[in-house]
């Protein structure tokens, strides 16, 4: 995920745990410093959120946002509850991905996993079943 796409991410986060919009620019600022959305662009996404209208919806990317806070994992946990309720991701999903981006890790993304495709539902596999 782009750092463009975990900041807008984090402002939802800011806006859901009703701060200001001049505070959440001044958050976004702080955590991500040179790389940080202009002012004029934290309000732009600020005022979408109020608006109802949402893009994107990455929780690894809010729990990177709250680690680089310096929470720890239990304090990101029950802050994602009260402010997620039932899409809050559970402890252990927290604990794993700070753990990850104190590491290191970067990326939001799931990695590459070797192996048998997801998907086995092909035009060859069809054929191969109807002959």
């Amino acid at each position: 995920m782009a750092i463009f796409e975990e900041q807008i991410i984090c402002i939802k986060l800011c806006f859901k745990l009703e701060k200001g919009a001049t505070e959440t620019y001044e958050l976004i600022k702080e955590a991500f410093g040179d790389a940080a959305l202009s002012r004029s662009r934290t309000f732009e996404w600020f005022s979408c959120f109020q608006k109802g209208r949402e893009k994107t919806n990455d929780i690894r990317a809010v729990i990177k946002y709250i680690c680089k806070k310096g929470m720890l994992p239990k304090e990101i946990y029950e802050d994602m509850v009260d402010t997620l309720r039932e899409n809050a991701p559970s402890y252990s999903t927290v604990k794993e991905w700070v753990a990850a981006f104190k590491l290191g890790r970067i990326s939001t993304e799931d990695e590459h996993r070797p192996g048998r495709p997801v998907e086995s539902v092909t035009q060859e596999n069809i054929d191969k079943i109807d002959d």
